[in-house]
């Protein structure tokens, strides 16, 4: 394990905390802010521990996430935790502005009755558990997104597919009142390129997104709000502290008081602060946006959330999910992922050959109060924030091949490639700009290429950012063996320091989750049409084992003995063979030898003697007696 993995190891296991009985178990976003839940932390800090076998505390914190959901679906950006015991000792999240360089509890007012938890559900606020929220400030949509990446890393047991099911529930809730409420009326024709026509998947607020609030991009979109605010002499009743004005991401004081009047605005206004007519989007407030990352978010989240249907629909067919899907729910699932693809490809541009934010051009009501408008226009401002696009898995390699050539170029308006480490904030390398590098925007940009397929240059985002956070050089080679870690939310793209000098700037959960989640692979996503395995039956399953190794034992032994026996049948036939062979020989030798004594012989000496002896005259004279005499010779 390198120093970077322990150190990040450390960081999570010491931000992790309980609260309330049962406990909400929870992880902070840093030192200073011991009870609030930022979304974007804890749904990225389950995702790097569950690589690390805990998926069960995974799962915990994703609990913690939806326990603020409203009846009608919403998910908030930020929860504030705090629990009174029977002893009146107080733990969690105080009632403050600020906690660090977060914003605190007490700017967000109590909610409207839409967005609170249904009464009497299990994660309703108890008389003791006190669950207080952002209000209607919405949380980037990538919950269904790290709900199946969870449940993908882990071992995919009974109680993973429990809890699949239960958030796939809620993310239906949650993705519904995205599509019907946040955009029920926006036109999904390419060609028009949304100019004059209801805009989709606004946002209301700066902390919605994932863009800081240094970028140039709000300074741009934040025009019509400031002047609101200056016209009506609005400014903060309280005084902002230290750590917020010395955070990374403090812009000046005027743009942040922009950011703290739309607050105000919204919460006095929430209940109408927006409504949708067949033609015009009207607002209370005077700023809307559609933002490319919220976008791509949500179109990889709708992606995801078709994906855990399909698994449950699966395990629906073995039993073991008691749920029947209606064809209606299959069919929404498919046009929100229709839906959501269209709105961000939408948002590219074929001359800029990116993609762009789209600004709301609200305009005030005549004869009545709050704004309204059916335009919108892009921002088109060399920001790296248009990268996040990559992350809705674009399908379209045109579209990959002119994002990502952006990505590499070192001259021009948008080139990004202007030092050692990417991704460089501000785009146009030849103007030096003071940029910034993010470790959560590198990180969704290099996972963003991987989803397009393009694993070199997403491997170097990730292998750049880890040596960044490393302070070595920019190395492909490098071991993370590191004499300094830094895990600070930003850093200095000219000098590769670390960005910020609140006390607790430099020691980011988010940051060391991303650190952990780079440098541990993922598992292969895979899913196989089959029922969970559960800790029974793998009990089950090793015993069958245990009993099918003792039959093969048993069944070789048997078949040894088998064999030998019928070796040693073998070799007495051979032994018998051999004896009847020799035998065999032994007689058709003594055959052979019979038949020759038994055959006639031709004696030409006797006979020639003989032939001679009736040819002498002394036989003739003695008659018989010579002959008999002959014969006696003969024999």
């Amino acid at each position: 394990m390198t120093s970077l993995e322990t150190a990040a190891r450390s960081i999570l296991s010491n931000s992790i905390r309980a609260v309330g009985t049962p406990p909400n178990e929870y992880i902070y976003p840093a030192s200073c802010s011991e009870g609030l839940v930022d979304t974007t932390t804890t749904l990225l800090a389950a995702r790097a521990l569950a690589k690390t076998g805990r998926s069960d505390l995974a799962w915990s914190f994703v609990k913690t996430v939806f326990s603020a959901q409203g009846s009608n679906g919403f998910l908030p950006r930020y929860l504030y935790l705090n629990f009174t015991d029977e002893y009146n000792t107080f733990t969690g999240a105080p009632w403050v502005e600020f906690m660090g360089s977060y914003p605190g509890p007490k700017l967000f007012p109590a909610r409207p009755a839409g967005y609170l938890p249904q009464a009497g559900s299990e994660d309703s606020e108890g008389s003791r558990m006190k669950i207080h929220s952002s209000n209607t400030l919405s949380a980037p949509p990538s919950h269904a997104t790290a709900v199946l990446d969870i449940f993908f890393l882990s071992n995919q047991t009974s109680t993973d597919v429990d809890n699949l099911l239960r958030f796939f529930h809620k993310l239906q809730r949650w993705h519904g009142f995205l599509h019907r409420q946040t955009a029920p009326n926006c036109t999904l024709n390419a060609e028009d390129e949304h100019k004059e026509n209801p805009p989709c998947l606004l946002v209301k607020h700066p902390w919605e997104t994932e863009v800081e609030l240094t970028s140039p991009i709000w300074q741009h979109s934040l025009g019509n709000a400031t002047f609101d605010m200056v016209e009506s002499g609005w400014f903060p009743s309280f005084e902002i502290p230290g750590a917020v004005k010395n955070a990374y991401n403090y812009p000046d004081e005027t743009a942040y008081n922009t950011a703290l009047y739309l607050l105000d605005c919204l919460a006095k206004r929430s209940g109408d602060e927006q409504q949708h007519t067949d033609s015009r989007y009207r607002s209370s407030c005077p700023f809307a946006m559609v933002d490319v990352g919220f976008t791509a978010l949500f179109a990889k989240s709708s992606q995801d959330l078709r994906r855990i249907q399909q698994i449950l629909l699966d395990k629906h067919e073995f039993g073991i999910v008691k749920r029947e899907t209606s064809w209606h729910e299959v069919t929404e699932a498919q046009e929100w992922v229709t839906r959501s693809g269209k709105m961000l490809h939408g948002l590219y541009s074929d001359a800029g050959g990116t993609y762009f934010n789209q600004i709301v051009n609200l305009t005030a009501r005549d004869g009545s109060t709050g704004f309204e408008s059916n335009h919108t226009a892009a921002i088109e401002i060399p920001d790296a924030s248009s990268f996040g696009g990559l992350w809705g898995q674009i399908a379209n390699e045109t579209v990959i091949e002119s994002v990502t050539q952006q990505l590499l170029q070192r001259s021009g308006s948008y080139s990004f490639n202007c030092g050692d480490f990417p991704l460089w904030s501000i785009g146009d390398c030849e103007s030096h700009p003071s940029a910034s590098i993010y470790p959560l925007l590198n990180y969704r940009v290099s996972r963003g290429l991987r989803y397009s397929k393009e694993v070199g240059l997403g491997h170097f985002f990730t292998t750049s950012t880890l040596d960044l956070m490393c302070g070595g050089s920019n190395s492909i080679e490098s071991n993370y063996t590191c004499q300094t870690v830094g895990f600070a939310s930003a850093f200095n793209a000219t000098t590769g320091l670390a960005l910020g000098s609140e006390e607790c700037g430099l020691e980011s959960t988010l940051t060391a989750a991303i650190a952990l989640d780079m440098l541990i692979p993922d598992k292969p996503f895979k899913y196989a049409s089959t029922p969970p395995i559960s800790n029974s039956s793998v009990i089950f399953l090793i015993a069958v084992e245990m009993i099918i190794a003792l039959g093969v034992g048993v069944a070789c032994v048997v078949l040894s003995v088998h064999l030998m026996r019928r070796a040693s049948a073998d070799e007495e036939g051979d032994a018998f063979l051999e004896l009847r062979q020799q035998v065999d020989a032994e007689e058709e030798e003594d055959l052979l030898v019979q038949t020759q004594d038994d055959s006639p012989r031709v004696d030409f000496a006797g006979w020639t003697r003989d032939l001679l002896s009736k040819l002498n005259p002394m036989n003739l004279i003695d008659g018989g007696g010579g002959q008999e005499e002959t014969d006696l010779q003969t024999r």
